[in-house]
């Protein structure tokens, strides 16, 4: 009686909920693998691919600080990281790769260099991430007119950089990221989407003090120098990404602002002043990449560029940081 309308009742209930909950499972991973349109895009045919490549990239950090006292002096100047020739090697599975890269200089004996990169990123149809490491301790330090302040590369500062970022492809059934970096997709004809995401940097530049040559210690003085700056910023993004598809080749750009939810500097000049701030007057900054690639039934060509810039303004401090890096590669797909 009253016992089998309860049991009844339990397991309607937990019939209905066990398929509202299956229901939810079915939406959330169907977003890993979204509905293509197939005169647009197509799955890969291929699995693995191995990628032999050449880069080189540059990293620049402007600092520009005016002092609260009327008439007081302004600093200004510049590092830029030496640009040079990096050799490396990645391996992808479906969308996920991995690469590491070294500088050419080691295989002749004169690398001096003693930094290293490697990246980790997955392209999926429509959700995606991208991470980025690279070290250096080879420089240049110059005023705000672009002159080196000192006449030689230095290796008494080190930089190191750290970018992530994660994508969503909005019409992700007509346009494909994968297409245009890992080849683990298709772009059949010509598309493009509106393309949201979340982007992380930081950045280190440190000055060693055992390692400042003769002659370069009463310059930084004078020109009061950083020893220690330390940037780090999260921000959401929206912009635009398109493929151009003709014959065997995709041309891709995509451009995405952000505006940084947090931001955080840290600096320390060589003349015992500190400053630090996570408030900002002016606080942007932007992402892009560009794709060229030539792919033909198990061999692929391409060369892409990734930038990162930011900006951050306050009444009596202005900071910049960028991060540009090409590549140029083969690739064999099996």
């Amino acid at each position: 009686g009253k016992i089998g309308i309860l049991m009844l009742f339990i397991s309607i209930t937990l019939s209905t909920f066990s398929q509202e909950h299956i229901s939810i499972a079915k939406r959330f991973f169907s977003l890993f693998k979204p509905n293509i349109d197939t005169t647009y895009i197509a799955n890969g045919p291929h699995n693995f691919s191995i990628k032999p490549y050449a880069k080189t990239e540059q990293g620049i950090t402007s600092f520009l600080y005016s002092d609260t006292i009327e008439n007081a002096q302004n600093y200004s100047f510049k590092i830029t990281d030496i640009p040079t020739l990096l050799l490396g090697l990645e391996l992808s599975y479906k969308g996920f790769s991995f690469g590491y890269d070294v500088n050419s200089k080691i295989l002749s004996g004169k690398r001096k260099d003693k930094g290293y990169d490697f990246n980790c990123n997955y392209y999926g149809q429509n959700f995606g991430t991208d991470f980025f490491f690279s070290t250096k301790n080879q420089v240049e330090i110059k005023n705000d007119n672009d002159k080196k302040i000192y006449d030689k590369t230095i290796d008494c500062f080190s930089t190191s950089r750290f970018q992530a970022s994660i994508y969503y492809i909005l019409r992700n059934q007509i346009f494909s990221m994968p297409a245009a970096f890992t080849q683990s997709m298709i772009q059949k004809k010509s598309a493009g989407s509106i393309i949201f995401g979340i982007n992380a940097t930081n950045t280190l530049i440190l000055l060693n003090t055992s390692k400042i040559p003769t002659g370069l210690d009463s310059i930084l003085v004078a020109n009061t120098m950083f020893k220690h700056f330390r940037q780090t910023a999260l921000g959401i993004s929206c912009g635009y990404g398109r493929n151009i598809v003709r014959n065997h080749f995709v041309f891709h750009f995509s451009v995405q602002p952000y505006l940084p939810i947090y931001m955080e500097k840290k600096i320390k000049l060589t003349n015992g002043e500190k400053l630090q701030s996570d408030m900002w007057d002016l606080n942007v900054g932007i992402k892009s990449r560009g794709a060229i690639n030539w792919f033909y039934k198990h061999h692929a060509i391409n060369f892409n560029t990734v930038i990162d810039a930011n900006v951050a303004n306050q009444v009596h401090l202005n900071a910049t940081d960028a991060f540009v890096r090409f590549y140029l590669s083969y690739k064999y797909v099996f």
